[in-house]
């Protein structure tokens, strides 16, 4: 991973670095953020993800090529223009409260699709791709399930979430029924698809 990074170095200059950046500028370098971001992953994940940018009334301004047909399978007529009303509700009308992941932040789970947005300067940053079977965990089974898998015993886990081991354990055993499968190896691998 280190020499991936070490490889993608980029740097942006401007010219008038003096004078404040204007909100496009902000906005294209965010856009280019995200793009470089999802080269630096790309072929690390079965699932493929688009990304796009949209004003928060749902006027998609930019989008990358894989968006449009991952939006397609959601809503086959979507146009690419604006954003579907349904996912705009979903995602709380830039109010960022759509999943309660926080301030700026939600998520809408269609369903062949799931989004993701953060709201910032008046627009959302996109990334859909295709749902999977960790889409129907819980935020605290699929908090719990990430945990365990990156190394956190049970514990560990329920010290830090204020829990009991027990319900630790009852929740993992509900994520390995959901998720089919029934190792660690194999939690591990669902999660970081």
């Amino acid at each position: 991973m280190m020499s991936t990074l070490s490889q993608m170095l980029t740097s942006i200059y401007r010219a008038a670095r003096e004078l404040p950046a204007s909100e496009f500028q902000n906005f294209a370098l965010d856009l280019l953020r995200m793009q470089l971001l999802d080269r630096l992953y790309e072929g690390k994940h079965e699932r493929r993800s688009g990304l796009a940018i949209s004003d928060q009334a749902g006027l998609v301004c930019s989008s990358g090529p894989d968006f449009t047909p991952l939006m397609q399978t959601e809503w086959p007529q979507w146009n690419g223009q604006h954003l579907p009303e349904d996912l705009l509700v979903g995602l709380g009308n830039g109010q960022g409260q759509g999943d309660g992941k926080g301030p700026g932040e939600a998520s809408f789970a269609g369903q062949s699709i799931t989004v993701t947005a953060s709201a910032d300067a008046g627009f959302y940053f996109l990334r859909a791709r295709k749902r999977s079977t960790v889409d129907t965990l819980s935020p605290r089974e699929r908090d719990i399930a990430r945990r365990f898998a990156d190394g956190s015993t049970h514990k560990e886990i329920a010290q830090t979430l204020a829990i009991s081991p027990a319900t630790v354990r009852n929740h993992l055993q509900a994520v390995y029924v959901k998720l089919q499968t029934s190792n660690k190896t194999g939690l591990a691998r669902l999660l970081g698809e």
